[in-house]
């Protein structure tokens, strides 16, 4: 049976991160039988106000100007995020 991912875990969901500075957040993809999933649909990464955090294509969170923000995680059909608070 091919895996679907059904769930995507991020962590920490709600980092402070400073103007400038950048981290990459860990993401775990489970699949219909709650294991990793390992197929071929890849995670991808956006963000909801890139003026305040941009994310790029790897999954790097970097802090652009003070506020908070949503950075969304998908894999698929499945979705998690975490809310950056980008502070000075």
């Amino acid at each position: 049976m091919p895996q679907t991912p059904t769930t995507v875990n991020v962590s920490p969901t709600d980092p402070t991160i400073l103007v400038g500075n950048s981290m990459t957040p860990t993401v775990q993809v489970l699949n219909q039988f709650g294991t990793p999933y390992t197929g071929p649909l890849p995670v991808l990464y956006s963000s909801d106000d890139p003026s305040i955090a941009s994310v790029n294509s790897s999954g790097l969170v970097t802090g652009v100007s003070v506020g908070d923000t949503k950075i969304n995680v998908t894999c698929g059909a499945a979705g998690g995020g975490l809310f950056p608070k980008i502070r000075v």
